[in-house]
C-alpha cells in the first residue's frame, strides 16, 4: 500500500501527505519546505522519525503483530497550505503511489492552521476511531474535520492505519509528536 494525500490548487495537484508499508514496517510521511520529513513505525517495534536523513525519537514500541486497540501514533501541526504554495512538492513530480486521494482547495479556504494525525487501530477496535477522535476534537480545540482515510494494511492483515486531517481553530497550537 502507498497512498498520496494531496490537495487541488486550480492548475496543480500539491501532495500534503503520504502513507506506505512494506514487510519491513508502516511510514507516514510530510514534505514540507524542501525537507522530506517521514515517522517509522518497524515491524520489530522500532519508531522513530527522520528529518532529511538523521533519526531522531528512535524508541522501542510493541512489534506491529502484537499491536491491538486503536491509538494514536503521531499528531502534526501545520500551517494553511494555501498560504505558502512553494513549500508543497507538486504530486505530478512524486514517485509512483497505489493511490492517490485529493482533498478540494474549498476545503482549506479560511484555516490557519491544519492538524494531520495517524491513527493505527486492529480489526475488532476499528469502529473505537471515531469516539478518539471525538475526545480528541474536545481537548484540542479542532473547528473541522477536513479528511479522513482509513486503509488496510496488506502486510499487516489485522491492522488499519488512519490519516485524519483537522481545522485546527488556535493559530497558536503547535508541533506536538505522540
Amino acid at each position: 500500500m502507498k497512498t498520496a494525500i494531496c490537495w487541488r490548487d486550480e492548475a496543480r495537484v500539491h501532495r500534503l501527505m503520504w502513507l506506505s508499508e512494506s514487510r519491513a514496517g508502516i511510514y507516514c510521511g510530510i514534505f514540507t519546505k524542501g525537507i522530506d520529513i517521514h515517522q517509522s513505525y518497524h515491524v520489530d517495534g522500532v519508531r522513530h522519525t527522520r528529518i532529511g536523513k538523521e533519526h531522531h525519537q528512535r524508541h522501542l514500541d510493541l512489534p506491529l503483530a502484537s499491536h491491538a486497540g486503536t491509538r494514536q501514533l503521531s499528531h502534526h501541526g501545520l500551517g494553511s497550505p494555501l498560504v505558502d504554495l512553494a513549500i508543497w512538492p507538486s504530486h505530478e513530480s512524486s514517485r509512483a503511489f497505489d493511490s492517490v486521494e485529493i482533498i478540494n482547495r474549498s476545503a482549506l479556504i479560511g484555516v490557519e492552521r491544519l492538524a494531520i494525525e495517524i491513527w493505527l487501530s486492529d480489526h475488532d477496535s476499528l469502529g473505537n476511531l471515531d469516539k478518539h477522535l471525538d475526545q480528541r476534537s474536545r481537548a484540542v480545540n479542532f473547528s473541522r474535520l477536513i479528511f479522513t482515510s482509513t486503509l488496510k494494511l496488506g502486510h499487516f492483515p489485522s491492522l488499519w492505519v488512519s490519516a485524519v486531517i483537522l481545522a485546527m481553530t488556535d493559530p497558536n497550537e503547535g508541533d506536538v509528536a505522540l
